[in-house]
């Protein structure tokens, strides 16, 4: 059952990827199976109560990171967040990554998947497209993280 659940993981990321690359859009129900695998695979590693404290500190910290976004896109840019500066589909990967991992795991990958983004957007600014696929290059990141601990017996994602 959980080997069906990561081949379904991975697709989905993999979807998802190709789509915000080739369309920058994405269908909103991708989002929704890659947080159900995710979720279970992080419930499958952890309890109820530590997986809820986790997914809820997790979704505290991500919409702190949208806020600040708003704040900053709505006062210093005067743009709007979800038409001109932010994609809605980038805050539907971020909501669905909530339920990977516990809070600091979480808070590492997501900083190193920006760090990420960050370097595989360096052709974009080249090319003079207004818009990053973050969400297809986030989804990129998690598919090497997934694929680099299921492949390694010393590598917990779920312990840290």
């Amino acid at each position: 059952m959980i080997f069906i659940i990561k081949i379904i993981l991975v697709v989905s990321l993999v979807a998802i990827a190709y789509q915000d690359y080739k369309q920058r859009m994405v269908y909103a129900f991708l989002f929704a199976i890659v947080g159900l695998c995710v979720g279970m695979l992080h419930y499958q590693n952890t309890s109820l109560t530590l997986f809820l404290k986790n997914t809820s500190y997790n979704i505290i910290f991500v919409g702190s990171i949208i806020g600040v976004l708003w704040i900053y896109a709505t006062f210093k840019l005067k743009i709007s967040l979800f038409k001109e500066a932010f994609g809605v589909g980038d805050a539907f990967m971020f909501l669905a990554l909530t339920l990977a991992f516990p809070v600091f795991t979480f808070m590492i990958l997501l900083c190193f998947g920006f760090l990420a983004c960050l370097l595989l957007s360096i052709p974009f600014f080249f090319k003079k497209t207004e818009t990053v696929p973050l969400a297809g290059q986030l989804s990129a990141f998690f598919i090497m993280v997934y694929v680099i601990s299921w492949q390694t017996s010393s590598i917990n994602l779920y312990l840290i």
